[in-house]
């Protein structure tokens, strides 16, 4: 699929660069705030326990600085994170919160909720196991915990969906940092593995906050601009559905809010321009048939002003000469009064021929007679629309004197039948073939006559195998 280099999503809006980067730095730097001043109250500086406690806590600060563009749940999740941690650095009572917090993190990363039931009954276990000191606390017990926590998390999270991998890996490595700190405390007495213990657990938290945070997927300005096309006219909540599906995050995102909310600015603002061009397109082709009307009209008014002002008067003069005898037939004269005639009448009709207000039919038939080749006609004798009509016989016209001029054919024949939206001519003839409608004005401009009233031409002419021309136009 192509991008769409023309959209930038963050002149769109949907992913402001300069305010995210701004909330980045607003989390991390009152996270980094509100870290050192609980540890700096619950420990001495020369304390071993302070800087693990600081750096585990810090690292899901900075997880959820990093996740802001990406994942609100996931942040928000992170945060939560960080306030338990910390709240358990001060409260005795509040030690395990963040266990709680850490399980539905890793099972439902990047979402709010996973859609297992067998993670949601994981996630709500270890929020109520949290809640109590008196749980986790129990060595036997917490490691069994973590390692159902983590049998869940490699059972219902796949290493082919987003953030599935290191769900499955921070699963396990949790299990085994608290099975491993159980394992310790009960070995060597007195304590003495309370300090280690801690440090790998907060080690091992850092390393799980990192591991997260390269699963979150990156705010892909050419994906969001793709969905910003390719998404329309979607109702409102199927669109946030697809949204937060592709991006892998839940409804609530405010990326996804933002998409969703500029995919029916654009639409909005993509349908009324649809709506102009229409509205000029139809303009347009409505000056087309007024213009060709007018032209056809100034024809007919043209064909009566050379009867009326030139073949009638002749006829006159004519009548007149040799009724009074002063020319005969056969005379030089009379032949030249003859000629010119001629010459008026057929001009006359190759302007509109007489026979067009009495129908196609008889128009054609006339063509027909005048034609110095054989021209076949299959014309229905119902009537059309006079300006159907008119189209008709002048693409008829065309056709023939093209066949008989450019393609010395020895026959034409032309049919007229009726489809389910209107009409097609065809005019087809034995004669060289090889026409180019793009260098003849007159196939352009029968063309243009056509598609003014709504229809479309087609023309057919192979070296040597005669040329066929249809054209089709809408009735009503």
């Amino acid at each position: 699929m192509q991008r769409h280099p023309t959209i930038d999503p963050e002149t769109m809006g949907i992913v402001p660069k300069t305010s995210t980067t701004g909330v980045q730095l607003a989390i991390a730097s009152a996270g980094a705030v509100v870290a050192a001043a609980v540890v700096s109250l619950a420990y001495d500086w020369g304390d071993a326990f302070l800087v693990p406690d600081f750096t585990a806590g810090f690292a899901f600060v900075l997880l959820a600085a990093w996740a802001w563009p990406r994942s609100s749940t996931t942040c928000l999740l992170a945060l939560a994170f960080a306030a338990a941690w910390f709240a358990g650095t001060v409260i005795d009572y509040g030690i395990y919160w963040h266990r709680g917090v850490l399980i539905h993190l890793i099972l439902a990363l990047p979402r709010a909720w996973p859609n297992s039931v067998a993670a949601r009954t994981a996630i709500a276990g270890g929020y109520a196991a949290s809640a109590t000191p008196y749980v986790w606390s129990n060595d036997a017990i917490g490691a069994v915990l973590a390692m159902a926590a983590a049998a869940v998390a490699v059972t219902t999270r796949t290493s082919l969906e987003l953030g599935g991998r290191a769900a499955r890996w921070s699963a396990v490595a949790f299990a085994t940092a608290v099975a491993v700190g159980a394992l310790a405390r009960g070995l060597v007495p007195q304590g003495g593995a309370v300090e280690p213990a801690f440090v790998g657990y907060a080690l091992v938290l850092t390393g799980i906050a990192a591991a997260l945070g390269t699963a979150l997927p990156a705010p892909d300005s050419g994906r969001l601009a793709d969905l910003v096309v390719e998404l329309g006219d979607r109702p409102p909540a199927s669109l946030a559905d697809e949204v937060a599906r592709e991006l892998g995050t839940s409804h609530d995102d405010p990326l996804v809010v933002r998409t969703v909310a500029t995919v029916r600015r654009m639409t909005a603002a993509n349908r009324a321009l649809q709506e102009d061009v229409e509205a000029r397109v139809e303009e347009v082709v409505a000056s087309r048939r007024r213009i060709l009307a007018a032209a056809d009209e100034g024809r007919s008014g043209l064909q009566l002003r050379l009867r009326e002002q030139v073949q009638e008067p002749l006829s006159t003069l004519e009548r007149s000469l040799t009724g009074s005898h002063i020319i005969r037939a056969g005379d030089p004269v009379h032949a030249l009064l003859r000629r010119a005639l001629g010459e008026v009448a057929e001009i006359a009709a190759g302007i509109r021929p007489r026979e067009l207000d009495m129908g196609l039919a008889p128009a054609l038939e006339a063509l027909s007679r005048r034609s110095p080749v054989p021209v076949e006609l299959a014309i229905p004798s119902d009537r059309l629309p006079p300006e159907v009509e008119t189209t008709v016989f002048y693409v008829c016209a065309e056709a023939v004197a093209n066949a008989i001029k450019h393609a010395a054919a020895s026959t034409v024949r032309i049919e007229l039948r009726t489809t389910r939206t209107g009409i097609e001519v065809v005019i087809a003839d034995d004669g060289r073939g090889g026409a180019d409608p793009a260098r003849g004005t007159g196939l352009r401009g029968l063309a243009d006559r056509v598609a003014a009233h709504g229809g479309t031409t087609q023309v057919v002419s192979p070296p040597g195998g005669g040329t066929t021309l249809r054209a089709q136009l809408p009735l009503g």
